[in-house]
């Protein structure tokens, strides 16, 4: 029987049946079309669990470069802490430096809500607990700047640890790290923020000029300004290398693709021969020129280096930052130094077999010669060109300048024991 309700009749679908039904085909469509890109994901997330050393992804693989620098302060961490001696020490310095902050900013942050009453309801006091919060915040992280400030000795010899342990090149010479006020240091600290944002505000108006397209300057301004802002991260993010800045004295080196599109255009163009954007040029270059070198390796190894800044961003709480303060620099060393697969190398990597400290010696040797830029891409710089204007090159020059002293008094000494003999070979009766 085929009547209405039996057990032959078509049953209706309801709204949500009929969309699940047409909507069904495009997402089967949709999986086809994702699945290599979603198994490339995948595979790019389990090599970031690995804890055994292996390579650097090849140049082609853009995902994977990028998820590598996302994970390199990870396993470089996991390289020191693989390590009983370093991994006490670690634990010491941090945990003591992360107690102060933490006793310091809550005191402070409490004593300017001291005389607050709790009474007005729960809403009242949602806004007082609130207040205290973000004073609590922002103390947090005036203090932890200032304990770095005081104790970043610590911190430098920790990242030679790293450095050591992780299979990069120690940019700083061993030494007996003090706590102490340092005020050429927060002085230059200082200089290299101000810089940086120059750096940065002085392209803005050429960003600017994308609002004024017509239909998409509305849409387009926003992104462009967000490139620029990342562009400048990924900068600093290398910059805390020594390596960084192996190019600042090459002849030759190019500049960063930025300045050199706006010189063209201020060349070959009738508005850009006129006075106005060839003085803004002039001046954008005089205020971005100190950052040329680093700018140049983040053009040179964008992803992995943009990786490592995307992984500083997560750590944007006071005190967790801290924990990674030594590890980053490392992290950066490690992808200005090491070529990729298709150079023919396999150093470089990050190992979780490593030897103890104690089976260093106490002078580590800064490597021979820093690799050039034609391990990582054609720039055309110098490969004589060291890594200067940075931590390790002026330990070195220290030590260079402290001998080339004791050599100079040495030399002085002898020629005065030479004059003295000569004058008593004429005069031996001359006392």
């Amino acid at each position: 029987m085929n009547g209405d309700g039996g057990p032959g009749a078509p049953q209706k679908l309801g709204a949500p049946q009929r969309l699940g039904a047409s909507i069904k085909p495009l997402a089967l469509a949709l999986r086809e079309q994702a699945a290599p890109h979603l198994g490339e994901v995948r595979r790019s997330l389990l090599e970031m669990r690995r804890a055994a050393a292996r390579e650097r992804p090849p140049r082609d693989a853009r995902l994977r470069r990028f998820l590598y620098g996302f994970g390199l302060p990870i396993r470089v961490l996991r390289s020191l802490l693989a390590d009983e001696e370093a991994r006490r020490r670690y634990f010491r310095v941090l945990s003591t430096q992360l107690t102060i902050i933490v006793v310091v900013a809550t005191a402070i942050a409490l004593e300017g809500h001291r005389r607050d009453t709790w009474s007005g309801g729960f809403g009242a006091g949602l806004a007082r607990a609130a207040a205290i919060a973000s004073a609590l915040y922002a103390t947090l992280g005036i203090v932890e700047w200032f304990v770095v400030a005081l104790s970043r000795e610590h911190h430098e010899q920790l990242g030679r640890l790293a450095s050591i342990l992780s299979g990069a090149p120690p940019e700083d010479a061993e030494a007996s790290p003090r706590i102490r006020l340092d005020i050429p240091w927060m002085k230059r600290k200082l200089r290299r923020k101000v810089r940086g944002f120059l750096a940065i505000a002085a392209g803005i108006p050429a960003v600017y000029l994308v609002s004024l397209v017509p239909f998409a300057g509305k849409l387009l301004y926003p992104l462009l300004a967000f490139a620029w802002t990342t562009y400048w991260v990924g900068v600093f993010t290398a910059s805390r290398s020594a390596f960084a800045w192996r190019s600042e004295n090459a002849v030759g080196a190019p500049a960063p693709f930025f300045m050199r599109v706006a010189e063209r255009a201020t060349s070959n163009t009738f508005l850009g021969r006129l006075g106005i954007p060839r003085l803004y040029v002039i001046v954008w270059r005089n205020l971005s020129e100190g950052l040329y070198p680093p700018a140049r390796e983040l053009e040179a190894q964008p992803y992995e280096l943009l990786g490592i800044a995307a992984f500083r961003a997560l750590l944007a709480l006071p005190g967790m930052y801290l924990f990674f303060r030594p590890i980053l620099p490392v992290a950066s060393a490690h992808v200005l130094t090491t070529p990729f697969p298709e150079a023919g190398a396999a150093n470089g990597t990050v190992s979780a077999e490593v030897a103890p400290i104690a089976s260093y010696p106490k002078t580590f040797p800064r490597p021979a010669s820093v690799p050039s830029f034609s391990d990582m891409a054609p720039l055309g710089v110098p490969v004589s060109a060291p890594p200067s204007s940075a931590r390790g090159a002026r330990a070195a020059q220290a030590i260079a300048e402290r001998e080339a002293m004791e050599l100079e008094v040495d030399l002085e000494a002898s020629e005065d024991e030479e004059e003295s003999l000569r004058r008593i070979e004429r005069d031996p009766y001359q006392r």
